[in-house]
């Protein structure tokens, strides 16, 4: 049990490290670079926060851009990016793509930039607290990736579309690297079967008995290997709908200040 304790937090070291070389690479989705894509598109952010001043206001900023954060602090923040990405990806799609204006390029190249980031921070503060694991940061590694992809397409060059192209080859690289450990997490099991079935001074003359235990190992292993993907998934899909929860409160926010304000005469 220790040996197996040792290994669980070996992994969950192992996800640490990659996914900080994530956010601490100016290759990567590290602050730096945040701060040049900021910077960059001005504009866009500057249009994105003018539309909905109460409800983008500081979507952008890294200001908490603290290790140490715990998930339930980021995810209100990644909901807020969630709906700029959201709105952004509106105002590019209406009318005439050839048409869509510069500022709406550079705010998409930014938020999908400060989305992704988030994302990966959330990732980090659930690893570390030791609820999620490799199949999950392998998901959203995915997810990330497919962000970034759009994301280049859409920004083009006014959006800093090629510094979203190198940031999807950083997580690419970062990808293979979970799945890698994936792999050798299985290998070490099989491993120990194998050696459990060799312990026998005799294999060819192990007992009935001795097979049948194997079998019930084997199952044993399997059954646990099982509950701990359905574990994974169920905290998958619990995130959906925390976020969509966090979604639902800053709607109803949004539109109760709405309501407030017209019954006042927009006098607030």
């Amino acid at each position: 049990d220790d040996d197996d304790d040792d290994d669980d937090d070996n992994r969950q070291q192992h996800l640490l490290r990659l996914l900080n070389s994530l956010l601490h690479n100016a290759n990567g989705l590290g602050a730096s670079t945040l701060k040049d894509v900021r910077r960059r598109c001005k504009e866009g952010k500057e249009s994105i926060e003018r539309y909905s001043p109460a409800h983008f206001s500081g979507a952008f900023d890294d200001d908490d851009d603290d290790d140490e954060a715990v998930a339930s602090r980021l995810a209100p923040k990644l909901v807020k990016l969630q709906h700029a990405k959201d709105f952004v990806w509106e105002e590019l799609h209406t009318g005439d793509w050839k048409d869509a204006e510069d500022k709406w390029r550079e705010g998409e190249g930014l938020v999908i930039f400060a989305y992704c980031r988030m994302c990966v921070r959330y990732t980090r503060a659930r690893v570390k607290s030791d609820e999620v694991g490799a199949k999950y940061v392998e998901r959203v590694l995915k997810r990330v990736i497919k962000e970034l992809d759009v994301g280049t397409l859409l920004a083009g060059d006014v959006g800093g579309g090629k510094t979203l192209a190198k940031v999807a080859e950083e997580v690419s690289e970062r990808l293979k690297e979970v799945r890698k450990m994936m792999d050798a997490n299985v290998g070490e099991g099989d491993k120990r079967v194998l050696n459990w079935r060799f312990e026998c001074e005799d294999v060819e003359n192990a007992s009935e008995e001795d097979v049948e235990d194997d079998g019930k190992k084997r199952k044993r292993e399997a059954s646990e290997e099982e509950e701990e993907e359905e574990e994974e998934e169920h905290q998958h899909h619990r995130l959906d709908l925390d976020l969509d929860s966090l979604s639902v409160l800053v709607d109803a926010l949004r539109d109760a200040k709405v309501a407030v304000v017209a019954a006042s005469g927009g006098n607030m």
